[in-house]
């Protein structure tokens, strides 16, 4: 009865440690922000910021000025969670501006996204979703770092500064043992300061996509290997 609770709870324990074996996330910085300004006054900067590591955060900030002269309206939001082995999110920047002429206006918007993680061991990855600019003044850049000794070398996914464009990620790896950061940025810049003429436009950055580390094979067996020892050495016990 003791053998089979035995088996049972570490079936469990391999089930659970299989699913996430050799990452360990270290940290997180997920945020969004606005800031808005016309010809006679401004609204923010606000920023608000998400869980030191796991779990969800749905946010949404906003900043708005207008006056006769010029106007901004800014939105940064998220939706993202982190979980063992699995990142998700959704981020949006939006800004839109307009002034008359030698009059003022303008909007910036962030939303950014990062988890620090380390891999003990060799490790898959899969990175799936989508990616777009839309407007002159919108910056979209995902990028995997490696922040230390040892590790894969660093590379990005996407780097989008203005005009339109969009993108279906899906991208797939393998990385050594070391230590990596993944970040995704999207961010809007409009300002418009005594022009000549009336201007006027909105921009927009989003990009939706998971992540998924998963230990390659080998390290899976050697965890396998480990585990059936274990019940071994309690059995002969």
């Amino acid at each position: 009865m003791v053998r089979k609770a035995l088996i049972g709870v570490f079936a469990l324990a391999m089930t659970t440690t299989l699913a996430n074996a050799g990452v360990i996330e270290t940290g997180s910085e997920r945020y969004d922000y606005a800031l808005a300004a016309s010809a006679g006054g401004s609204d923010g900067p606000y920023q608000n910021n998400g869980p030191a590591i796991y779990g969800a955060y749905v946010d949404s900030t906003t900043a708005f000025a207008s006056d006769s002269g010029g106007s901004g309206d800014a939105r940064g939001e998220q939706t993202s969670s982190i979980d063992p082995g699995v990142y998700t999110a959704d981020l949006e920047a939006f800004a839109s501006a307009s002034a008359q002429p030698f009059e003022s206006g303008s909007a910036r918007s962030d939303a950014y996204f990062e988890v620090a993680f380390t891999t003990t061991g060799a490790v898959d990855f899969t990175l799936d979703g989508n990616g777009s600019v839309a407007g002159g003044d919108s910056v979209l850049q995902i990028s995997l770092v490696n922040v230390g000794v040892g590790g894969t070398p660093s590379q990005t996914f996407v780097n989008y500064i203005g005009g339109n464009s969009s993108t279906v990620l899906a991208e797939a790896g393998s990385l050594l043992p070391g230590d990596y950061e993944l970040r995704a940025h999207a961010w809007t810049d409009i300002s418009y300061f005594f022009e000549f003429d009336a201007e006027s436009n909105s921009s927009t950055s989003a990009a939706n996509f998971t992540m998924t580390l998963t230990p390659e094979p080998s390290s899976l067996l050697l965890l396998v290997l480990g585990g059936v020892g274990m019940l071994r050495r309690r059995r002969a016990a």
